[in-house]
């Protein structure tokens, strides 16, 4: 039975609140910081479009959120694609959609588990999505869409993060 659980059953379940402000790009860019160059960033129809021409550069959106109370178990989750990411120096030179965790003094804790998505190449749409545990030191969070220093195109449309919680039968179980 506890396999059966673990292997057919979601383990955690949606607060259905969406975390990030402007997620679905209705507005543009408002809410995101950004950082590009020309016409790098582009928003169609609440998709938004990253583009780079030549390696080396690192257009992207990011948006840093407070650690809301009981906020242990984010969950990020978007549709992508891409086409003709190439391939850079680091294995993390890549088409990439991250959860960052920050401690209290703004400092990213990398060591930490933070990629939803990392591809090269070209892929067709295709819904990503992870489910994080925060430890306590986590402070803050910061979800970020980028092309890191390749060249290449990528698209989000539809990107959430929403609070989810570990659905009571996994507590008995264990």
């Amino acid at each position: 039975a506890t396999l059966s659980l673990f292997g057919f059953v979601e383990r955690y379940v949606s607060g259905n609140s969406q975390l990030l402000r402007n997620g679905n790009f209705a507005a543009g860019l408002a809410a995101w910081r950004t950082n590009s160059t020309g016409d790098q960033l582009h928003v169609e129809n609440g998709v938004l479009q990253i583009r780079a021409g030549r390696d080396g550069q690192a257009p992207s959106v990011r948006q840093i959120l407070t650690r809301p109370e009981g906020g242990e178990y984010p969950r990020l989750s978007a549709w992508v694609r891409h086409d003709g990411v190439g391939s850079g120096l680091r294995d993390w030179h890549a088409m990439r959609l991250l959860l960052v965790a920050m401690d209290s003094g703004g400092n990213k804790l990398w060591e930490l588990p933070h990629v939803v998505e990392q591809s090269r190449g070209s892929g067709p749409w295709r819904r990503v999505s992870r489910v994080f545990y925060l430890p306590p030191r986590v402070a803050a969070v910061v979800v970020i869409a980028s092309l890191n220093q390749v060249a290449g195109s990528m698209e989000v449309r539809d990107l959430a993060l929403e609070q989810m919680h570990e659905d009571p039968a996994f507590w008995f179980s264990r």
